[in-house]
């Protein structure tokens, strides 16, 4: 394609969007079931927040490390901001 070329892509869903393309014990997403939920869910999941999902990461909601599947029906795409503090630990409480 020439550098000023625009792409163009095309992505069906049947029905409500509810097309599982792929379930796995894989730990990421990538391809195209990121695309999936990029294109479906079009903003960081946060419900203030309006980072476009393709600048977003797409996570687990249901932790991988509790079981939880890497499907289109468990992912969704959190931002830098509300990724981190999901996945921080609370600091240690002073003994005492």
């Amino acid at each position: 394609l020439h550098e000023n070329a625009k792409r163009v892509e095309l992505s069906l869903f049947d029905g409500e969007g509810e097309r599982v393309i792929k379930v796995s014990r894989k730990r990421s997403f990538d391809g195209a079931l990121r695309r999936l939920i990029e294109v479906r869910d079009q903003l960081c999941y946060h419900r203030t927040c309006e980072e476009p999902a393709h600048r977003c990461q797409v996570d687990h909601i249901k932790p991988w490390i509790q079981a939880g599947m890497t499907s289109q029906d468990n992912g969704r795409p959190p931002c830098c901001s509300h990724h981190r503090p999901r996945n921080q630990r609370p600091p240690p409480t002073p003994a005492g």
